[in-house]
């Protein structure tokens, strides 16, 4: 079972217990966050295709931590 989702203009494969990185979120860790642009999902074969978006359909994901980039000093 997987979806394909879409997020900040970036389409996303995920099944469930898997851990993605996401740009560019501004929730707390902990938190949960729910992805509701699912365009594609698969239920043991039966795939199901949306027009961009299935309607009624959403990811839900939890925040585990934020990640930042090295420091660049420029002179």
């Amino acid at each position: 079972m997987y979806a394909i989702v879409a997020v900040n203009n970036r389409q996303y494969k995920v099944k469930q217990g898997q851990e993605i990185y996401v740009d560019l979120q501004t929730s707390e860790v902990g938190s949960s966050v729910k992805f509701d642009q699912v365009l594609l999902a698969d239920a043991d074969g039966s795939i199901t295709v949306g027009t961009p978006a299935l309607k009624n359909a959403s990811e839900t994901a939890s925040v585990l931590h934020h990640v930042q980039g090295d420091k660049v000093i420029v002179f």
